[in-house]
């Protein structure tokens, strides 16, 4: 969970290395909804912010059944 975390919300090495918007993470996604000079409409940036964290919060609820059966366990 913690890994799929850390690459879901990497910034800077997409940032870098794509040169494309096709190719954009989420989060380089929301930076360029907010237009230039941050001059976006916040209720888009804050749509697209409730639409990505839909995927990170199955992942956590479904990543987290394993992990507390596994602490329920008698050595």
């Amino acid at each position: 969970m913690l890994a799929f975390n850390y690459h879901w919300n990497e910034f800077f090495r997409p940032l870098i290395l794509e040169t494309s918007n096709q190719n954009f993470t989420m989060p380089l996604g929301l930076v360029s909804l907010q237009g230039n000079l941050g001059t976006g409409s916040i209720s888009v940036v804050l749509a697209g912010v409730v639409l990505s964290m839909i995927p990170a919060v199955a992942v956590f609820v479904v990543g987290q059944r394993p992990l507390r059966r596994g602490s329920r366990r008698r050595a």
